[in-house]
């Protein structure tokens, strides 16, 4: 369904509400009453959302995360935090910051470097008891397929089917291939086989 893939999306996406408290603060001196009560706020309001949206306790997952950034830097990166005490976490984001600092920017500065955080971001999801995906999409009503001229580099001007997505057969087929649909035209070059996966999905394989 190439043309309803924005829609589509919107419709199976799971469920997620992301919310951001400002926390500015050297990590060497954060208090840890102030980081427990921005983590407290941050979880009740994503509890809370979730139990509008009528999910259960079980059904509710949430993930952390802290914008850190040297001090005097001009913008910050996002690091996940693992799951602990208010302790845990201050001790923790120093390493988890340089390996998060080397991997965007490919170095880090000395351990002695002061870091400082801005804020804290929690990443709260509602998990769907059954896949929001049907077990297999039923293929659109097959319309016979015909030929046409079309241009291929290195092959000229070349006789090609022209099918539906509904008519390719299981085992797939050969390109050259036009895949014509109301909303959507794939083309499949000479050497490269076409086919249907179970959600409908046209995949090509060279």
């Amino acid at each position: 369904m190439p043309g309803l893939f924005s829609a589509f999306g919107l419709l199976l996406a799971e469920t997620e509400h992301h919310l951001t408290r400002s926390l500015r603060a050297r990590l060497d001196a954060l208090r840890v009453e102030s980081l427990q009560k921005v983590l407290d706020e941050l979880l009740t309001e994503g509890d809370h959302r979730l139990a509008q949206d009528n999910f259960a306790t079980t059904q509710r997952q949430a993930g952390i995360t802290a914008m850190v950034r040297y001090v005097g830097q001009s913008s910050e990166i996002p690091v996940s935090v693992a799951p602990g005490t208010p302790e845990q976490i201050i001790a923790a984001l120093p390493e988890a910051f340089r390996a998060e600092h080397q991997r965007v920017y490919g170095f880090q500065a000395p351990a002695s470097e002061p870091i400082e955080i801005m804020s804290i971001g929690l990443l709260a999801r509602g998990v769907s008891e059954q896949a929001r995906l049907p077990g297999r999409v039923p293929p659109a009503r097959a319309q016979p397929p015909f030929a046409r001229k079309a241009w291929f580099e290195g092959h000229g001007w070349t006789l090609t089917t022209v099918i539906g997505r509904a008519a390719i057969p299981e085992a797939g087929i050969e390109g050259p291939v036009i895949i014509q649909e109301y909303d959507s035209t794939c083309l499949v070059p000479p050497g490269i086989r076409a086919g249907i996966d179970d959600f409908g999905n046209i995949r090509l394989t060279l």
